[in-house]
């Protein structure tokens, strides 16, 4: 029977547009393309920093995603519920326990000190963020806090 796949280096230095690629393991770039997150994570100007940047310098890029997971999560039960929501009505919300939610809480106000809940920033954020772009886009809105 025939391999549906082709033969072993019959695709080495297939180009595609700028981007080459060798199946040897390897994968050129040119050295003018760039990473669209590392842009946007290191950004600042005079209007702020991203809440990416802000966040990962407090707790780390890892956490810091999680943070952003949270203040998204928070969002859909705020606007489930149609008005202002605190922590136990997130927990029902999720039907998460309330250890759980107090965890990604204080994971929050680690992340962004001076704030009880995402609320105000979510505020700050809703022009600027597309939530059908998620949690990246969410990271990219820049605030000056």
């Amino acid at each position: 029977m025939r391999s549906p796949f082709p033969a072993a280096g019959a695709l080495d230095g297939l180009s595609l547009g700028t981007l080459r690629i060798t199946f040897a393991g390897l994968s050129e770039l040119p050295a003018t393309v760039g990473v669209v997150s590392q842009v946007v994570g290191q950004a600042r100007d005079e209007n702020g920093e991203p809440l990416l940047t802000i966040a990962a310098r407090r707790v780390g890029l890892r956490k810091a995603f999680k943070v952003l997971s949270f203040m998204a999560a928070w969002r859909l039960a705020e606007d489930s519920v149609g008005r202002p929501i605190g922590i136990t009505d997130y927990a029902a919300w999720w039907r998460e326990p309330n250890g759980t939610v107090y965890r990604h809480q204080a994971l929050f106000r680690e992340a962004f000190p001076g704030e009880t809940t995402p609320a105000r920033l979510l505020a700050l954020a809703a022009e600027q963020w597309d939530e059908r772009k998620g949690i990246s886009a969410l990271g990219a809105v820049v605030v000056a806090l």
